[in-house]
């Protein structure tokens, strides 16, 4: 490639980054992409870097009686306070080499570019991408109360600060996890695990939890939960249990008894609608050292998605290899693999490993509620950005794209996608999650 084609590639009216910002807000999202996202933190654009929640005590009680011609009861301004934390930043690029710049020419007509279909499929990639990092932090923020990433030398903390209270443990209450309280309800039969199918009473845990989410001021709405809970639901066999319920519901008889049936025909639990949430996303990383065909170990860019145990996946895109393989142990920055999975292929500095995960864990289940409050009890907040703006004097939020040409050997195009900013919760949210197994 010539100077002078280069210059040409770079003239192509796609690279313009007011066309690139066009293309990127004008990509439909997949179905379902902000599932979590929309139903318990919608997405808005704010002026300010600063992420403040205003959080009140609330407008609890109601007003007074009063005589006529007497005097009034005076009531104090709500407690009012601030949680503060910056935006997280977040943005990557997809670099196009001269190898693959010498391919962007058309062949019928070899004075053309193709350079929208070059850019029109990055920009693809990075949209997808970034869409599926929102929802990630709505998810975390929901189910893990708040999240922390560490990658490429950065690491983000958020604690949305609710309270224990939300966070309930359906188990032995010596084994509570960090960060959950165990059933407000007792123990026993309304206090183990849900997988004991013979002795768990899971509807009983529900309606407990739907009263003890109301007296902290929420009616539910929703209970999400991933296809492998409502298993749970379905397959129970405990006395007096579900089993005994479905066969004491002619309502349900010749049905195909689910969870979102079943959940529907409880008394108690009529008008909340049970959401099976199964999507997935992948976690990924890549390798930083070669591995031979037969290898036991991968070194690896970043080993913080991966735990012993998680089958992962190893691809090579310029052979087209892919094969499962298990992780044995793990030290950064190495993954050694199980005796029984040493890789059958070999692959290269870069290759990808990945790992796909749930974006509801497995078990746990989440309340949706609604309150009295006239404001959004969450957000996903986009931040201003001077990329986005390309401009110093006048940052705005959203998302954002720029290029980057360099035009000494070697040459190289990159083009890049971000947003600047974070979920935000106000007071405590509308969430209660309940973990079962």
């Amino acid at each position: 490639m010539t100077g002078q084609e280069f210059l040409k590639i770079q003239d192509e009216k796609i690279f313009r980054p007011s066309v690139m910002d066009a293309i990127i807000e004008e990509f439909v999202p997949p179905k379902d992409a902000f599932k979590i996202t929309k139903a318990f933190m919608p997405q808005k654009n704010v002026d300010d870097d600063e992420l403040i929640s205003l959080v009140k005590a609330g407008a609890f009680g109601m007003t007074n009686p009063v005589a006529l011609g007497g005097d009034h009861m005076k009531i104090g301004l709500p407690t009012v306070f601030y949680k503060e934390h910056k935006a997280g930043y977040w943005r990557e690029s997809i670099v196009f080499d001269e190898e693959v710049l010498q391919r962007v020419k058309n062949p019928m007509k070899p004075d053309q570019y193709w350079g929208e279909q070059l850019v029109g499929e990055a920009l693809n990639v990075l949209d997808l991408r970034l869409n599926t990092l929102i929802e990630y932090l709505s998810a975390q923020t929901v189910y893990s109360n708040g999240f922390t990433i560490a990658k490429n030398g950065v690491s983000y903390t958020f604690d949305p600060q609710v309270p224990d209270k939300y966070y309930i443990y359906v188990g032995a209450t010596g084994s509570v996890p960090s960060g959950y309280v165990t059933t407000p309800w007792g123990t026993g039969a309304a206090n183990r695990l849900w997988n004991d199918l013979t002795n768990s009473y899971p509807l009983n845990d529900i309606r407990e939890a739907i009263d003890h989410f109301a007296k902290q001021g929420f009616s539910t709405t929703e209970l999400w939960m991933p296809r492998k809970v409502a298993g749970y639901l379905e397959d129970n066999t405990a006395t007096n249990g579900i089993r005994d319920f479905i066969i004491n519901n002619p309502g349900l008889a010749g049905q195909m008894i689910t969870a979102e049936n079943i959940v529907l025909s409880v008394s108690g639990l009529k008008g909340v609608q049970p959401v099976i949430d199964d999507r997935r996303y992948l976690e990924e990383a890549g390798l930083v050292a070669p591995a031979a065909a037969a290898a036991t170990t991968l070194s690896v860019t970043d080993v913080g998605a991966f735990a012993v145990s998680d089958v992962i996946t190893l691809r090579n895109p310029a052979t087209l290899a892919e094969e499962d393989v298990k992780i044995e142990s793990i030290a950064s920055p190495v993954l050694t693999l199980a005796d029984s999975t040493p890789t059958v292929n070999a692959f290269n500095y870069g290759d990808r490993v990945t790992l796909s995960k749930l974006y509801v864990p497995e078990n746990q289940i989440a309340f949706r509620g609604t309150g009295n409050d006239r404001v959004s009890y969450a957000n996903w907040v986009s931040t201003p950005s001077l990329v986005k703006a390309k401009d110093f004097k006048n940052p705005q939020p959203g998302r954002y794209t720029w290029t980057t040409f360099n035009d000494k050997v070697p040459y190289w195009v990159e083009v890049g996608a971000g947003i600047n900013g974070g979920p935000v919760v106000h007071s405590a949210g509308n969430w209660m999650v309940m973990q079962v197994t």
